[in-house]
């Protein structure tokens, strides 16, 4: 007979990873002009960027948020700090966003120092 279908050849699970590598590239763009819009938009009536936005957002990311929080490269820490997690948990990594917060919220209203 032929082979099971669970099984998958390296090649297979290369272009796996590359596709969802991709998709992954794709909707970590959505999410930061989806972020950027609402931000755009609230500022214009004097509302901030709330982490609501960032968790409906989220709900529908199945799983990748670890990587589009990575990949937005710090932009939007302030509401997605807690996406990211190394180890299954988010405790080390969110812990230390946690702690970094004041900071990260120093540097983006440019009062650095």
């Amino acid at each position: 007979m032929g082979r099971r279908s669970d099984e998958r050849t390296p090649k297979a699970t290369a272009v796996d990873g590359k596709e969802r590598q991709a998709a992954v590239d794709v909707a970590s763009k959505c999410v930061d002009q989806a972020f950027q819009f609402a931000s755009e938009n609230l500022d214009s009536i004097g509302l901030p960027l709330t982490p609501r936005l960032a968790e409906y957002v989220r709900a529908r990311l199945k799983g990748c948020e670890a990587e589009i929080s990575s990949s937005l490269e710090g932009r939007w820490d302030h509401i997605t700090f807690d996406w990211a997690n190394d180890d299954g948990n988010g405790t080390e990594v969110a812990d230390s966003r946690r702690r970094r917060m004041p900071e990260i919220l120093r540097s983006e209203s440019g009062d650095v120092g």
